[in-house]
Formats: structure tokens, C-alpha cells, sequence
């Protein structure tokens, strides 16, 4: 049975048919607000300015992970056998993560683009 070739445009991953595409001057929005938003946090902490700055103790005062991001991130740990220091990274970016999108808590969404990015790295 024959099969009909499809029009690459179709199949292109960028352009017009991207729905989740931001903009940059919106995701140049984000990242200040993202920044503002750490530098409150850390207001108390000496020398500590944004999520990437934190050492676990730190991790453990602000991560904010919900119980269904902490299973995530518990689950794949185990899984995929993790050092602590990625352990802790991981949550550091879905941290970031959260603050992009204004979210005081890490959700499992959050976790999950992290694990995304742990992929490629």
C-alpha cells in the first residue's frame, strides 16, 4: 500500500507551528522578575544572590517542593542512581524553573523539565 509523503513543513520544529514558543522580549520578563523574586529570598543570606548560589543547606530552607515533586525527584533518583550532588542541582534548577513561571512552590511539572535538562547535560 502506497503511502503519501508529507510536506516538511509539517514537520518543521520551528517557525509558525510552534505554540510554546516565547517571545524575547517576554522571556526577558521572566528572568527579571525570576531574578527579583531570588533576590528577596535571599535578602537574609550573605553573598547569596540567586538559586544556582545554594548549598544544600540553603536547598533545604528554600526549596519549596511539593510531596509530589519530592516523589518525582525520589523515584528518579533511585532509578537512575544519583549522587547528592545532583540530587541537589536538580532541584536547584526546577527552583529556577518555578521562579520563571512565578510559582512559590517546585510542582511536578517543574521537577520534570529539570530531569529534562539532566538528560542533556
Amino acid at each position: 500500500m502506497p503511502v503519501s509523503p508529507v510536506e516538511t513543513e509539517k514537520l518543521a520544529i520551528t517557525g509558525s507551528n510552534l505554540s510554546n514558543t516565547v517571545s524575547s522580549v517576554v522571556a526577558k520578563a521572566q528572568v527579571i522578575k525570576a531574578r527579583k523574586v531570588q533576590e528577596e529570598r535571599f535578602k537574609k543570606e550573605i553573598g547569596l544572590y540567586t538559586n544556582s548560589q545554594m548549598k544544600n543547606a540553603h536547598v533545604k530552607k528554600h526549596g519549596f517542593l511539593t510531596p509530589e515533586s519530592e516523589n518525582l525527584l525520589r523515584v528518579a533518583a533511585n532509578k537512575f542512581d544519583f549522587s547528592a550532588r545532583s540530587y541537589f542541582r536538580l532541584i536547584k534548577v526546577s527552583r529556577t524553573i518555578a521562579d520563571l513561571e512565578g510559582s512559590k512552590q517546585i510542582l511536578p511539572v517543574h521537577m520534570a523539565e529539570a530531569l529534562q535538562y539532566r538528560q542533556m547535560i
